[in-house]
């Protein structure tokens, strides 16, 4: 009875989507400053499909009506939209994958969202060809690490919906460049590896840190890691914030900056090592299917 309930909830909401939204509309948070949202299409397909779901659990007879709208907004959404590495404002990986395993897609769609995934997928492949990290991402841009938990979770998804490996190494790689084989040398999940972040962007850390970043820790939470070296030239000063900063040896980490990204582990650098809830369910949704996997 509480599942139907919540299912009637979740319909309540699906139907009121904006299905025409005016240009610059579209939004992840409100205020928009945070997360720009450039597609939204691939919401309403995993949401159609997610419903479908549930109603197939409950015997809802609006299964099959959901499962239908669900392979109509995989079509707009290879059709009208250009889907991007899994994240906050793209779910499209997410989407396309349960519609393969749910909804029973025709063979025309199935191949056509086998392919879209394998699309986003070899994007990062490529760019890490030519990156001496092997890193599927652009350090120098926000939310590097996060979208690098993104492609591997993709890579994960394409192998379970169609039994093609082909992308395992490239898992593997991005796994290794989170938990430390990049170029500073450090985790960006907090409590992961020998190295990691210390002196976190965030109050309840900020007041378990000393100077030098010791003290209890936000174990498991992930931090944006690399990004525009140029926004690291000017600390931010947090109101009421203890001091803290950290590096290896106390050597400085701009010695091992390059190619435009930079990391510092400093309460001062929110473009660094500021946690987001968004980064570690990323990141636990991905290690969540390497696991299975394994």
């Amino acid at each position: 009875a509480r599942a139907r309930e919540w299912l009637d909830k979740a319909a309540a909401v699906y139907a009121r989507a904006d299905t025409r939204p005016e240009e610059g509309a579209l939004v992840t948070t409100t205020p928009a400053d945070f997360y720009q949202e450039h597609s939204w299409r691939d919401d309403l397909e995993w949401a159609a499909v997610e419903l479908s779901r549930g109603a197939h659990a409950l015997g809802d007879a609006r299964g099959p009506r959901w499962s239908d709208e669900a392979a109509a907004w995989a079509r707009a959404a290879l059709r009208e939209e250009r889907g991007g590495v899994l994240g906050p404002a793209d779910v499209s990986a997410m989407a396309h994958a349960d519609v393969l395993t749910s909804a029973e897609p025709d063979a025309g769609l199935a191949t056509a969202l086998e392919a879209e995934l394998r699309r986003q997928v070899e994007t990062g492949r490529r760019r890490a060809a030519g990156d001496p990290f092997r890193s599927g991402v652009v350090p120098r841009d926000f939310d590097a690490v996060p979208h690098t938990f993104g492609l591997l979770a993709t890579a994960e998804l394409y192998a379970r919906v169609t039994g093609d490996h082909r992308y395992d190494d490239f898992a593997a790689r991005q796994r290794a460049w989170v938990f430390g084989a990049n170029a500073w040398g450090t985790s960006f999940m907090v409590g992961a590896g020998d190295l990691y972040p210390h002196c976190l962007q965030h109050q309840v850390a900020n007041l378990a840190m000393s100077r030098t970043g010791r003290g209890d820790i936000l174990r498991g939470a992930v931090v944006n890691g690399p990004n525009d070296a140029d926004l690291l030239k000017d600390p931010d000063t947090v109101d009421g914030a203890r001091p803290c900063s950290y590096a290896p040896d106390g050597g400085p980490w701009s010695a091992f900056d390059g190619r435009g990204a930079g990391y510092v582990d400093d309460v001062r650098a929110w473009q660094t090592v500021e946690p987001a809830d968004d980064f570690t369910s990323t990141a636990l949704y991905a290690l969540s299917l390497t696991a299975a996997r394994s």
